[in-house]
Formats: C-alpha cells, structure tokens, sequence
C-alpha cells in the first residue's frame, strides 16, 4: 500500500510539473504571438501613416502647382494688358497728338 502512495504520488508531481511545463510553454507562446501581432500592427500603422503622408504631400504639391499656374496665367494677362496700354499710348500720342482721345487716355 505505502508503495502505490508513493508510485502515486510520485506520478501526481509528475503530472503537475508537466502541467506546470506545458503552461509555461503555453505562456511564451502566447507572449511571442502577442508580440508578433504587436509588430504586425505597428508596421501596418506606420504603413499607413507614411501613405497618408505621402498623399498629403501630392495634394500639397499638386495645389501649389495649380496656384503656382494660376499666378503666372494672371502675370501673362497683367503683361498682355500693360502691352497694349502701351501700345495704345504709343499710338495715340504719334497718330492724333492733341486729340481727344490722346487727352482721354492721359486722364
């Protein structure tokens, strides 16, 4: 009887310490996938954090682009206009000098 106690506790703390390894494997597994997950999750996020900025950074140049555009076609209408005031006194001073219309465009 003493015997099978023994045998039986023996194999009662057997089977609790191979619990014991089998949880603690569990454990670290569980941390490496919590781990590995983790990464996952941050390399997604920085992923998207680099598109969005990226993104941005074309909206950003394609606007400027587009004032950029807008500024000089303004620039070329202000340069065609003075052109042509300049033209347009040019012609009157030398063509009716002392006419009204030399005497309306100076006002």
């Amino acid at each position: 009887a003493e015997a099978a106690r023994v045998a039986a506790e023996v194999a009662a703390e057997e089977e609790a310490e191979a619990a014991r390894v089998a949880a603690e494997a569990a454990a670290e597994a569980a941390a490496a996938e919590t781990a590995r997950l983790a990464a996952v999750a941050a390399a997604e996020e920085e992923a998207e954090t680099a598109r969005v900025a990226e993104e941005a950074a074309a909206e950003a140049a394609a606007e400027t682009s587009r004032l950029a555009a807008e500024a000089a076609a303004e620039a070329e209408a202000a340069a065609a206009t003075a052109r042509v005031a300049a033209a347009w006194e040019e012609a009157s001073a030398t063509r009716w000098p002392g006419s009204r219309v030399a005497a309306a465009w100076e006002e």
